[in-house]
């Protein structure tokens, strides 16, 4: 099995210069997240890790499409698995959890060509 990473990427505008973040405590918080999200990603790649991301602002709605799933009942069926999963289920769970699932059938969706090519049975 390969490992890989899936990331949800920030939706929000770029960063202003630094003295304009270090005037900021939000910007601050902003910015420590994307350093932290641009490590795990540089990190990943430099050991040969497969990488996935989306941006939050389009998850829901572009990726429903790849499922085949209206982004309502998307929402819905992340809402139903919360309840089995139990709390904490708020919106970075749900997200998270899309974003998991999505790389796992990329990753699938990979296997079954490459056996498909190769002439094995998936």
């Amino acid at each position: 099995m390969s490992e890989h990473c899936a990331q949800l990427l920030a939706s929000g505008r770029p960063l202003p210069a630094l003295p304009q973040i270090l005037a900021s405590h939000a910007l601050i918080r902003t910015a420590d997240g994307e350093l932290f999200r641009e490590a795990l990603l540089h990190a990943s790649k430099r050991c040969r890790v497969e990488t996935f991301t989306a941006k939050e602002t389009v998850l829901l709605e572009t990726r429903s499409q790849a499922l085949d799933l209206r982004p309502e009942e998307l929402l819905r069926r992340l809402t139903r698995l919360g309840a089995e999963v139990g709390p904490p289920w708020a919106q970075d769970e749900k997200y998270a959890a899309l974003i998991a699932w999505l790389s796992s059938l990329r990753r699938a969706s990979r296997r079954i060509g490459s056996a498909t090519r190769a002439g094995q049975t998936p």
